[in-house]
């Protein structure tokens, strides 16, 4: 299923409305502080506990839409080279980035910045702690193309 943004757009004025979920990791449904903290904890069915409200449309159009798998890329930096500097890359060789070490990651969905945090350990992996994010409507047309 390929959607235009006019589509997308289409489709947010249709069923817009809705609280936003807070930023942030919210507990999951076993988790000891899920009704205590006043996060709201979802599942696929809906909203589980907490106060916030989800208003998911029953619209088999959107369930398909919000079904979509995306790539999520996090940029640490960026940096233009010549041609003739890329061509003399050999294994070992270091580049350097005016982006200073501490900076926050730029969370990308569809080559759009949608948001910002920072690097995490988790487990064996790398993970990112999302301190700020944009509004839905713009991550909804980040993914519009």
């Amino acid at each position: 299923m390929v959607l235009d943004q006019n589509e997308i757009d289409a489709m947010l004025a249709e069923h817009s409305g809705g609280a936003e979920p807070a930023a942030g990791p919210l507990p999951g449904p076993g988790s000891p502080d899920a009704a205590s903290s006043g996060a709201a904890v979802f599942s696929r069915e809906g909203l589980i506990s907490g106060t916030a409200t989800l208003n998911v449309p029953a619209d088999p159009q959107v369930q398909r839409l919000l079904k979509l798998r995306v790539p999520i890329i996090v940029r640490i930096a960026t940096r233009k080279l010549a041609i003739h500097e890329i061509r003399h890359f050999s294994r070992g060789r270091i580049i350097e980035f005016d982006t200073p070490s501490d900076a926050k990651l730029e969370l990308l969905i569809n080559n759009r910045v949608i948001g910002q945090g920072d690097p995490v350990r988790v487990g064996d992996h790398y993970g990112l702690k999302i301190t700020h994010v944009c509004d839905r409507r713009q991550r909804i047309e980040s993914m519009g193309g």
